[in-house]
């Protein structure tokens, strides 16, 4: 229900009267709504043009696409103009901060996705301003462990890492870690992983990803998770295999890890070794 709390300050923001979306939810009077739907009609195929296959495997579920209705039925798989115009469509909605772009736009194409994505997120920071400081995360004296592929590091605690740059990402864990490597797979292209989620392929990453939540999974992107119920060995292929799709060299890894002085600290401390 994360998401539905982000809508929810999302539309009130600058409203005198709050909506209370989270309850209409689950009181099932509102639902989340695909502008561009979950099926392509023939006409969205026409609306959307020749990259309509591109289009909507990329933008689906992303922010700009998505939205809140009461009458999420009966909007289905009709048009946009269909949507906008008919009783109680985008033109009408009550959710006025969400449906702004909607209601005015003249189609929905990838132009209005990323327009409705960019003014939703400057909504955002102003709904969540980002604080002013001035501390920078230190690296530690140790020097970072180049990845090369091979190292497992199991017996090893981690603290940090770099990827592709010299950010140093603090994680407390190797969940946390492998969790948002994965996210930032995805910003350099989510498509592989959407792909390896439907079972395309046969590189040894089949059943890593998946479309259903569960206690054993942790979600990269909306709508796609990544199991994570995995030892070190295991979550360290499944990175050098990804690295391997993407076509990253491994150096552009590096991990501030250290050893664990026995193995009963290690166990005692971070079980996430044991399969």
């Amino acid at each position: 229900m994360l998401e539905l709390n982000f809508f929810e300050r999302l539309e009130n923001y600058g409203h005198t009267e709050d909506l209370q979306i989270y309850q209409g939810v689950r009181e099932r009077k509102y639902s989340v709504e695909h502008i561009m739907p979950r099926r392509l009609t023939l006409a969205w195929q026409q609306e959307l043009g020749v990259n309509h296959k591109k289009i909507h495997q990329k933008y689906l579920n992303q922010l700009g696409n998505l939205t809140l209705t009461g009458y999420n039925s009966k909007y289905s798989n009709k048009t946009f103009i269909e949507k906008q115009n008919m009783e109680k469509g985008f033109k009408e909605s009550h959710f006025v901060n969400l449906n702004k772009v909607p209601a005015q736009a003249d189609s929905w194409s990838e132009r209005e996705i990323l327009k409705r994505s960019d003014e939703l997120i400057e909504m955002a920071l102003n709904i969540w301003e980002y604080p002013q400081t001035e501390f920078v995360p230190r690296l530690h004296e140790d020097e970072l462990i180049i990845f090369d592929g091979e190292q497992t590091f199991t017996g090893y605690k981690i603290r940090g890492y770099c990827f592709q740059n010299d950010e140093y990402q603090i994680v407390a864990t190797w969940k946390e870690f492998f969790v948002q490597f994965m996210r930032e797979l995805t910003e350099i292209s989510s498509m592989p992983i959407i792909e390896l989620m439907k079972g395309e392929g046969s590189n040894g990453l089949e059943g890593l990803f998946s479309g259903e939540p569960s206690t054993t999974n942790s979600e990269v992107i909306s709508g796609v998770y990544v199991y994570i119920d995995l030892s070190n060995v295991r979550k360290m292929g499944y990175i050098k295999r990804l690295m391997e799709l993407f076509n990253l060299d491994f150096s552009t890894l590096k991990i501030d890890a250290i050893k664990y002085s026995n193995k009963e600290e290690n166990f005692e401390k971070d079980t996430e070794f044991v399969d």
